[in-house]
């Protein structure tokens, strides 16, 4: 049994020393630059994402696919 204990212990001691050492992450960001969106970059942004579902909703070839997948669907009750 001490024989077993003493080769764990120095099992686990090989591994500590041969683990990578942790590292802090950066504290200070001040030096880098950080992007903003302006109300009117975010508006054009949003109303692009809104016309192009608008558009795919108006698709007959996307609704049937859609209504497709929706009818063989395990999760929907038909």
């Amino acid at each position: 049994l001490a024989a077993a204990a003493t080769t764990l212990a120095v099992l686990c001691a090989g591994q500590t020393l041969a683990a990578p050492q942790a590292a802090a992450a950066p504290v200070s960001t001040a030096d880098q630059e950080v992007r903003t969106s302006t109300a009117s970059e975010v508006h054009a942004t949003q109303d692009t994402a809104a016309r192009a579902i608008a558009a795919a909703l108006t698709d007959p070839a996307w609704r049937a696919r859609v209504r497709q997948a929706a009818l063989t669907s395990d999760e929907v009750a038909v």
